[in-house]
């Protein structure tokens, strides 16, 4: 049943494609506890650790908690270069600012975007 993961093995990692962009956008249900949920997954996940990744949350209803969550997997996750946060008006300015504080200076060759999103503005990173 489990010969096409990976579990008990070793991976190839030079053959491995994985995911390079989560988009979930305007899910309002999902909120702070489906974030947490999302970003508790991949932060554990060996796919996620080893490709760039872009992580699109626009109008998830995310707020301080949401936004804590997404911090923690920052921490835990060098390989996170995009964080798409507008329309999230319950997320406070402040967190915003400590998101972008983390993803600054994370960029691929191919990734230039503006990394962390708020709203009616962009903050350039």
């Amino acid at each position: 049943m489990w010969q096409d993961t990976l579990r008990q093995r070793q991976p190839h990692l030079d053959g491995m494609k994985g995911l390079r962009r989560l988009t979930l956008n305007i899910n309002p249900a999902l909120g702070d506890q489906g974030v947490a949920a999302i970003t508790e997954a991949l932060t554990e996940d060996l796919w996620i650790k080893v490709f760039p990744l872009a992580l699109d949350l626009q109008h998830c209803g995310v707020g301080t908690e949401g936004g804590a969550s997404v911090q923690a997997l920052l921490h835990a996750n060098q390989t996170l270069e995009v964080v798409d946060l507008r329309n999230n008006p319950f997320l406070p300015d402040t967190v915003v600012g400590q998101l972008a504080s983390l993803l600054q200076g994370r960029c691929s060759e191919v990734s230039s975007q503006v990394r962390a999103w708020k709203t009616e503005w962009h903050w350039r990173i």
